[in-house]
């Protein structure tokens, strides 16, 4: 079938026995208590490289027996509850047994994802601003041992705090300069002031003025008239005298 474009891709998770899982988290049980910051930062989260720093010896413990930095849940969930088993005081929390297997598991699951996503990418600015010269290079020698599938080293990075984009925007506005109508002395035509309608430029498909206006301009002409000729005057205004 023909490769077709989607969504991202999700691969199943090896399984890895949970013996080995049991006598890992036993060896580092201090760490199941309190994963500081990445008790809660969720998968979709940025990188916390001081969170990642206070686990770095679990994660290479842990690339021993998972190189791929990727555990199935069940097989892990399995361990976690038989460490709970054998040492309840690790329980520190007021939920019962089961919920705190479920929370101790899903953080170990965020703490690897972000450590793939890690080596996926390489450290960025955030991590060299945040570690020492000799956690970056502890960092470093431990993001070697993951190992990734084909074509996940050439995923893009998102962009962190700080970072400058690595890629060119798409799409660009093109810029056009459109020329603007002048009159004759040199001012734009939209700042020209609109000139008077008259009934001669009036159009007979364009709406003329109202009634009312038409109805006071015969008036005011009328009266003109009338003022102008003294025989039309006297016998406007002597008619309603005589009536009077």
């Amino acid at each position: 079938m023909a490769n077709k474009k989607g969504g991202p891709r999700h691969f199943a998770k090896p399984w890895v026995e949970a013996g080995l899982l049991f006598d890992l988290l036993s060896k580092h049980e201090d760490l199941m208590k309190n994963f500081k910051t990445y008790e809660s930062i969720s998968s979709q989260g940025a990188i916390d490289p001081k969170g990642i720093m206070h686990a770095i010896d679990f994660i290479d413990d842990l690339l021993e027996v998972a190189p791929a930095c990727e555990v199935h849940c069940q097989p892990l969930r399995s361990a976690f509850l038989r460490v709970l088993t054998a040492k309840p005081h690790l329980n520190q929390t007021t939920h019962s047994g089961s919920i705190w297997v479920h929370q101790r598991s899903e953080r170990v699951s965020v703490l690897l994802s972000h450590f793939r996503r890690l080596a996926r990418q390489g450290t960025n600015s955030k991590c060299a601003s945040s570690l020492t010269a000799l956690e970056m290079a502890k960092l470093n020698n431990t993001l070697k041992k993951v190992e990734l599938r084909d074509g996940e080293e050439a995923l893009p990075a998102p962009l962190e705090n700080g970072d400058e984009s690595p890629q060119p925007s798409k799409k660009k506005l093109k810029k056009e300069i459109s020329d603007v109508s002048m009159d004759s002395k040199g001012y734009p035509s939209l700042l020209k002031t609109p000139e008077a309608v008259t009934p001669e430029k009036v159009d007979k498909g364009k709406a003329g003025p109202s009634r009312l206006l038409q109805k006071r301009s015969n008036t005011c002409q009328l009266m003109g008239d009338v003022k102008a000729n003294p025989e039309l005057r006297e016998a406007v205004f002597g008619a309603s005298t005589k009536k009077k």
